[in-house]
């Protein structure tokens, strides 16, 4: 994850430079696009970055969210009489949104 990170980084920083040297090169004489293409190269930097920041962050969020309710599905079932591997076998059966693929493989693995 953290080297998908530096490299959409790295190429936001790449493409908003070129954009830069190109607004400086070309069109320092019209105000206008000069300042409208800083604009954009500065949302391009920062935005893209920031906006994969947020989409992990919010995904992480949403799984610490759901984790408590597949706890109390296998306690749940572990109280009605179901081994441990029994009871995250029947839990892996609901749908917990993201956390789900993380479920199936500890299913697998216990499996």
């Amino acid at each position: 994850m953290k080297m998908k990170i530096r490299e959409i980084s790295l190429i936001t920083i790449v493409i908003g430079l070129v954009l830069i040297y190109m607004n400086f090169t070309l069109f320092y004489k019209n105000a206008q696009i000069f300042a409208t293409l800083n604009l954009v190269s500065i949302i391009i930097i920062l935005g893209i970055p920031l906006m994969y920041k947020y989409m992990e962050y919010s995904r992480l969020k949403k799984l610490e969210t759901l984790f408590p309710k597949f706890l109390r599905d296998i306690t749940g079932n572990i109280s009605t009489g179901m081994t441990l591997p029994q009871a995250i076998r029947v839990a892996c059966r609901n749908d917990y949104d993201v956390l789900t693929p993380y479920i199936k493989e500890i299913d697998a693995k216990i499996s």
